[in-house]
């Protein structure tokens, strides 16, 4: 039985701070979080969510639900470049105006963009020598649908994310 998608959704953690649910596609794991932060007249966007169809209008959702728009973003921090965290940052950079922080280890995800399906098989190959059921396994690559990378483009980030780089917040650096 096919499981309802869930909705993005923000959840106020203090105030200024916000963790935003955008949904995922995939088995056993329904959502990624996000978090904005206040910052000035704006937010730090720590994290974006996978690219897909309509994720873009999830995390508007969610933004909204906070009362924020996308272009109250002044600046995206991924925390790593998996698709579920940095997916999403070219089109929010490109409203926005914004600049992306992120670790300078990311080689891997611009590797993968060049043959998307071949890094999908291997992620499914090292799933299944990690021990995720078979059942699971097949369940994942028809849930999958059509192959997709998750990110709508390939930024570089304008600063890395190294040991002393701090993030100015209204909730402190």
């Amino acid at each position: 039985m096919a499981r309802k998608r869930e909705l993005a959704r923000a959840d106020r953690v203090l105030p200024g701070l916000w963790r935003l649910r955008l949904p995922l596609p995939w088995p056993g794991v329904p959502h990624g979080n996000a978090y904005a932060i206040a910052a000035g007249d704006g937010v730090v966007l720590v994290d974006t969510g996978l690219h897909e169809p309509g994720s873009m209008r999830q995390l508007e959702l969610a933004l909204g639900q906070a009362g924020l728009r996308v272009d109250h973003v002044r600046l995206v921090v991924c925390t790593h470049a998996h698709s579920d965290h940095y997916g999403q940052a070219a089109p929010i950079m490109e409203r926005s105006g914004a600049e992306l922080w992120m670790h300078p280890n990311h080689e891997h995800m611009t590797k993968a963009a060049e043959d998307p399906a071949r890094a999908f098989e291997l992620r499914f190959e090292i799933a299944r020598q990690s021990g995720v059921p078979a059942d699971t396994l097949a369940a994942y690559r028809e849930a999958r649908g059509e192959p997709s990378f998750g990110i709508a483009e390939i930024v570089m980030p304008d600063r890395e994310l190294l040991p002393g780089v701090l993030i100015e917040t209204d909730l402190g650096a």
